[in-house]
């Protein structure tokens, strides 16, 4: 996470449990219909539910990111329908509610105490409010406009005080200025101050639809009772035609590299951060994805030859372990992002050299055989661990849907990894390290010159 004193980061199917008798030794997800998902718990825990909707930001008109998914969030949560006169955050007094709008999904989140009768009433009157929501909300005027000063106080709560999120926001746009992965999905003050009622209930008439959600439950409930409140529910809802994603078209990608750096007051200690966009044809498959999912593992390791060992451990140029992400950001393109803190008495922009020649090194300095066999291990090993767990099992469910992976793939991904290759890495690693679009930034306090 950005933070002010440095720099590390910046931000149809029904599925239940294996078995009823969920120990110590397993937690599983089953699938049982059509749109919803259950990881079956043990019996005196909370209930969770979640409604997952396939569209964020990055599905706005035009793929302009304005918030408009996020100010949606709000309004189904606190809005109204002629079934249910309560709003949702309502409904359980000694439950939470929450929501959370990410650039590929929207998801609903609901956690309700272990009742003596079991989560049954509960989750009945939970499926009964979203299949609902599915269809319409309603909001009055004056309630729309109190819950857009809100999503602006979140704004400036989030964005406006932190000068490091200030600045990451102006190199994701000038890395994609083009596309809606160069904006953020909160929008900017100006966008969130034109956001109307009427383009809310646009947005929810294109994505709000049976077809593009998922239902996920974890609660001490029986698969076949899950499945009759879900299917009574969403009884009659009907399909739509999702509009096309502007997120689904290709990053125009020039080859240049560009510099920017800014001065703070808020700012105690310097920090850089290094974007780099490629492109990798066949980066779509999941065997690249398995390939850079543990070429990641690895950069964010501190396995000799990693970014940790080369800027902290060697070069003492970073006061602390580097963030590092590699993420997909339209097809076939992919951001490499390395940001860390300057360590004491040294340039900023020494370290930012650092972190470059590191990336231009990539392809001749991969993880060894022995070390890719080390890191498929430990991502075998904490899966294995999360299995114990149904919350850990919930979790990783919900991250997988929301980055619109196919569940089909699921339950293969633990064998993609295990087939990785030292050749695969390797190769993954070369891309990175080859031609791209780079922008870097360096940021400091006030007064200080980052060129020193």
């Amino acid at each position: 996470m950005a933070r002010v004193g440095g720099w590390i980061g910046g931000v149809a199917a029904l599925v239940v449990a294996a078995s009823a008798g969920i120990g110590p030794l397993a937690a599983a997800e089953e699938r049982v219909a059509e749109r919803v998902f259950l990881v079956r718990d043990k019996p005196g825990t909370p209930a969770q539910f979640r409604m997952l909707v396939l569209a964020g930001c990055s599905d706005e008109a035009d793929g302009q990111c304005k918030g408009l998914a996020h100010y949606l969030e709000h309004l189904v949560l606190v809005g109204r329908n002629p079934e249910h006169k309560e709003i949702a955050i309502r409904f359980f007094p000694d439950a939470s509610s929450n929501g959370t709008t990410s650039m590929r999904a929207t998801t609903y989140i609901h956690t309700v105490p272990a009742r003596e009768a079991g989560p049954k009433a509960d989750l009945e009157q939970l499926f009964a409010f979203y299949a609902a929501r599915l269809k319409d909300f309603s909001i009055r005027e004056d309630e729309a406009a109190r819950e857009r000063n809100v999503v602006l106080q979140e704004h400036d709560w989030r964005v406006g005080s932190s000068p490091f999120r200030r600045f990451d926001r102006r190199l994701d746009r000038e890395l994609m200025p083009d596309h809606p992965s160069g904006l953020w999905t909160i929008g900017t003050r100006e966008s969130i101050q034109s956001l109307t009622l009427a383009d809310a209930k646009a947005f929810h008439r294109n994505w709000y639809a049976v077809n593009n959600v998922y239902f996920l439950v974890k609660a001490d409930i029986d698969a076949k009772d899950l499945k009759e409140i879900a299917e009574r529910a969403l009884a009659g809802l009907e399909a739509k035609r999702l509009p096309p994603r502007p997120v689904a078209r290709q990053i125009e990608l020039t080859l240049e590299r560009k510099d920017y750096r800014e001065a703070d007051a808020q700012v105690e200690r310097a920090g850089v951060i290094y974007k780099k966009l490629v492109r990798i044809e066949d980066g779509e498959a999941i065997e690249a994805r398995a390939a850079r999912a543990v070429l990641s593992s690895y950069l964010r390791s501190r396995l000799p030859g990693s970014p940790h060992q080369a800027l902290v451990e060697v070069g003492k140029l970073a006061s602390s372990t580097p963030f590092v992400g590699l993420d997909r950001v339209a097809p076939k393109t992919f951001m490499l992002r390395i940001g860390a803190d300057v360590a004491p008495d040294v340039a900023p922009q020494a370290l930012l050299a650092a972190i470059g020649g590191y990336v231009d090194a990539m392809a001749g300095s991969v993880p060894s055989p022995e070390q890719v066999d080390r890191l498929k291990r430990r991502i075998a090993d904490g899966r294995a661990n999360e299995d114990q767990d149904p919350a850990m099992v919930y979790n990783r469910l919900i991250g997988w849907l929301s980055n619109r992976n196919a569940y089909e793939e699921y339950a293969s991904w633990p064998q993609r990894l295990a087939d990785v290759s030292h050749a695969d890495v390797a190769r993954t690693a070369g891309l990175l390290a080859g031609p791209g679009r780079i922008v870097t930034g360096t940021m400091v306090p006030a007064g200080e010159d980052a060129g020193k």
